[in-house]
């Protein structure tokens, strides 16, 4: 299955009402409440996606992980950070990129991006980290195929495309790529940008903000 999981996690104490407002409070801008639907990890752009499972918000756009990435704090994740000081937060990206940071309380305790030309690796090796430094994510028999600088660069993207999956066993219990078919049934509200919707239906092309 290709995977695409734009997806932030954030462990709460309260019940969150999921509204226009508190949609611009995490500093989304132009987004509003369409519909209460199926909860969709790796969504379109200018589609945003919010529910709950068990303790943690689940909130899914395609871009939010890039507010996330950043070496100095953007608008976005300080908005974030206020509204939820002390939580343990989990954002994981498989797409575009692979990519995941993990906050507790308040500050970005890990962050680390593998691409095309793009490598951000920054804060210790967390707990999942070291266990999979520990497993054989390449095959023997696959060694001849790479050079050691490839193998190199193998070996990063497979131990973060698998790190992203450990980490979402903080939140369902077990890894998101070991759900069967009928647990994928998660439930979320969904709110669409208008102005990219405007813009893919017409095929116009000027940049449309999505954050504050």
């Amino acid at each position: 299955m290709g995977w695409k999981i734009y997806t932030t996690f954030i462990k709460i104490k309260e019940k969150v009402e999921t509204n226009n407002d508190f949609v611009k409070s995490l500093g989304f801008k132009n987004f509003d409440y369409t519909e209460k639907t199926e909860f969709i990890f790796g969504p379109k752009i200018g589609e945003l996606f919010i529910g709950v499972f068990k303790d943690y918000l689940m909130i899914a756009h395609s871009d939010l992980s890039f507010e996330f990435e950043q070496e100095s704090k953007t608008a976005t994740e300080s908005k974030i950070l206020s509204i939820f000081p002390n939580s343990e937060i989990i954002n994981i990206h498989i797409g575009h990129i692979l990519s995941f940071c993990l906050f507790e309380n308040g500050i970005k305790i890990r962050r680390k991006s593998v691409g095309d030309e793009i490598f951000e690796n920054t804060g210790e090796l967390i707990k999942e980290e070291l266990y999979l430094k520990n497993q054989e994510l390449i095959d023997k028999e696959e060694l001849d195929d790479f050079t050691e600088q490839e193998y190199q660069i193998e070996l990063e993207n497979r131990l973060t495309y698998e790190t992203c999956f450990e980490l979402t066993k903080r939140v369902f219990g077990k890894r998101f790529d070991a759900f069967n078919p009928d647990e994928y049934n998660h439930q979320g509200f969904k709110f669409v940008n208008k102005l990219i919707e405007k813009e893919n239906s017409l095929g116009e092309k000027f940049k449309i903000k999505q954050f504050e």
